[in-house]
């Protein structure tokens, strides 16, 4: 375990500068940011523990709890602190931590912004954990706890965990022995890999084109970073959309990625995706900008697109909150969209049909 005087972590110098800013700016400015989205790969490299455990039990710390813990105990700067004890099913990376079986308390605070790690009871988790004066705690909050459902999906995540665990130890081996050896081959060929399953392809697309990503890259200040695709594994990622088509925001990032890459294949299944998607719910921008890229795959030049006024974004948020299943009435914006989907396929002669509807994950199932 680590020694109490060690320096922190990655992860420990970017929460020191987060309760920073907490202690500098107003409360109600500093906890309405949230916090820049983290994959797999960059919570493996900062995590010096990633288990699967089950949640066994959460709870507020007890006064009890904070004399026991001394002077360095939990200080809480967003919220309630909090408690959760993990029963280790596997250890996936800092295996001289922790053993199988183990229990392991976790530390955190309740809070409405930074989104908290999300802890279920009767769940099993996969953890980002690093230790940080004296105690666990969450990689990267909400984005740090991940509930795979079922053994396929907890594949996925042990696969993508490995292959990033083993490429960031050859880097650090190669720096060692003064190789300054370049990581980000490396770290493209994971994040194709990993994009070919549903469970963690939003990990491999957000490093690909995260900037296409409208739910989550508002809070990414790190920008673009340049994709380098070649040709075998542009078609190593239209296979996996094929085989699996996403029906969430990564639908447009993956159009994206597979931009000036032909396959009649990608764009049959990208129709049947956004032929799902307007049925089955409200129409959000992720869609439109899907829509758009498919039009461009059948040689249409998309027009410019007005962003939505603050008035119907809040018209479309409350629509959409209300009802999610297509069934309620739709607004002007929605109803001009979709007059648009089905003259697309007149023009092009397109008779898609819907994909079957992924299972819903159970309660407390949510991927961050």
């Amino acid at each position: 375990m680590k020694a109490s005087g060690s320096p922190m972590g990655r992860w420990g110098v970017r929460k020191f500068v987060w309760v920073l800013v907490a202690l500098l700016i107003p409360g109600s400015l500093a906890r309405a940011e949230p916090p820049t989205p983290e994959t797999v790969w960059t919570m493996t490299g900062e995590a010096e523990l990633v288990v699967w455990a089950d949640v066994e039990e959460v709870r507020p710390l007890s006064k009890a709890d904070l004399e026991q813990m001394g002077p360095k105990g939990w200080e809480p700067v967003w919220g309630r602190d909090m408690l959760t004890r993990l029963r280790i099913r596997e250890v996936w990376k800092g295996e001289g931590e922790v053993r199988q079986g183990a229990q392991l308390l976790v530390h955190w605070e309740e809070s409405a912004c930074p989104p908290p790690p999300h802890y279920k009871v009767g769940h099993a988790v996969v953890a980002f954990l690093s230790h940080e004066t004296e105690k666990w705690e969450t990689v990267a909050w909400s984005y740090g706890t991940r509930y795979p459902t079922g053994d396929d999906e907890v594949a996925a995540y042990r696969q993508a965990v490995a292959l990033a665990k083993d490429a960031q130890h050859i880097r650090s081996q190669a720096r060692s022995v003064g190789n300054r050896l370049d990581l980000e081959p490396m770290r493209v060929d994971w994040q194709v890999k990993v994009a070919a399953h549903p469970a963690t392809r939003w990990d491999g697309m957000y490093g690909l084109a995260g900037w296409s990503d409208v739910v989550y890259a508002f809070n990414d200040w790190r920008g673009p970073s340049p994709m380098r695709l070649s040709d075998a594994q542009r078609a190593q990622l239209a296979r996996g959309f094929v085989a699996n088509p996403p029906l969430d925001s990564a639908l447009p990032s993956m159009l994206m990625v597979l931009r000036g890459h032909p396959d009649k294949q990608v764009d049959l299944v990208a129709a049947r995706a956004l032929e799902t998607v307007f049925i089955s719910r409200r129409v959000e921008e992720w869609v439109v900008h899907a829509f758009d890229l498919l039009r461009e795959r059948h040689g249409e030049k998309a027009k410019p697109r007005k962003r939505l006024s603050d008035e119907e974004a809040y018209s479309l948020r409350v629509a959409r909150d209300t009802a999610n299943d297509g069934s309620t009435s739709r607004t002007k914006w929605e109803r001009d969209i979709l007059g648009e989907w089905m003259h697309f396929k007149q023009r092009h002669r397109l008779m898609p049909t819907p994909l079957p509807l992924p299972v819903a994950r159970r309660s407390g199932d949510s991927p961050f």
